[in-house]
């Protein structure tokens, strides 16, 4: 089952990138055609959320296109001004209204190293789970978040 769908979802991959492929039902007929893979517009549709495939216009046409950028990581690399320290906190400065989003990406990614966050509209409190090593949580941190500056503050 699960190289089933590996392999239709690599066929997919490839038609779309390959076709202008404007709805579910011509992607569903080029999978019979091309793959030998016969399915419905059901199982297209998850499988099309499940690779990050979305529609784009292209030359005027609303077509299928896989998505070439992590939607995330490109919001955090735009959100994070920057990120200092002191003993016993970590501060991350981001745009105005961004602070929460960055909080709640910190949380999903690093609970195992933080007690917890308090999100303002552009500032970030970050509070390690131990203080004993603020400067390795810091680099952690400022990794996650794509920060190349990894001095102590």
């Amino acid at each position: 089952m699960a190289d089933e769908i590996k392999k239709r979802q690599q066929a997919i991959e490839k038609l779309v990138s390959s076709h202008a492929i404007e709805d579910q039902e011509a992607l569903v007929d080029l999978l019979a055609k091309e793959h030998g893979i016969e399915t419905n517009q059901t199982v297209v549709s998850r499988d099309l959320k499940a690779l990050g495939i979305v529609k784009r216009m292209v030359k005027g046409a609303l077509v299928y296109d896989l998505l070439k950028i992590d939607a995330q990581q490109e919001l955090l690399r735009l959100a994070v001004k920057d990120v200092v320290h002191n003993e016993t906190l970590i501060v991350v400065y981001t745009v105005e209204g961004m602070a929460a989003f960055v909080g709640d990406y910190l949380e999903s990614r690093a609970a195992h190293i933080l007690l917890g966050t308090i999100a303002g509209e552009n500032m970030l409190f970050v509070a390690p789970k131990s203080i004993k090593n603020i400067k390795r949580i810091f680099i952690q941190v400022s990794q996650l978040l794509h920060i190349k500056k990894m001095e102590a503050s």
